[in-house]
């Protein structure tokens, strides 16, 4: 276990980026081991936070920002993906806001879950 936290230490600031590029793609386990290996002292538990944060949080907002960009590009060139993508849309506009707190922890749905809210004429804010 000495040489797991020395590991951490050693490598900080790319466990940091790691971990910060993870949260920004998907949810899942890494966060926590990250928490554990702050508990053991080989992160720090403050920064372990605020990169797990900001990775979810800049990772949705880019993936809102493509789907609002490009989406409609993407959806012309692919038709199987445009029907599933079109019925995720119309539960977008018939929940609201309560399928962003779905769509986020529903396992496998983080990743393309931004795409139907980009999507939709839901403001930005």
């Amino acid at each position: 276990m000495t040489n797991f936290v020395g590991l951490l230490q050693e490598y900080g600031t790319l466990i940091y980026l790691l971990l910060f590029a993870y949260c920004a793609l998907k949810s899942g386990l890494l966060p926590l081991f990250a928490g554990y290996a702050a508990q053991l002292g080989g992160v720090d538990l403050l920064a372990v936070i605020a990169v797990t944060f900001a990775g979810g949080y800049l990772g949705d907002e880019a993936r809102f920002f493509i789907a609002r960009r490009h989406g409609e590009q993407f959806l012309s060139q692919w038709q199987r993906a445009r029907r599933g993508l079109e019925r995720a849309k119309r539960h977008m506009e018939h929940y609201g806001k309560s399928y962003i707190f779905l769509y986020r922890y529903t396992k496998g749905m983080r990743t393309i879950g931004a795409l139907p809210v980009g999507l939709s004429n839901m403001p930005w804010a």
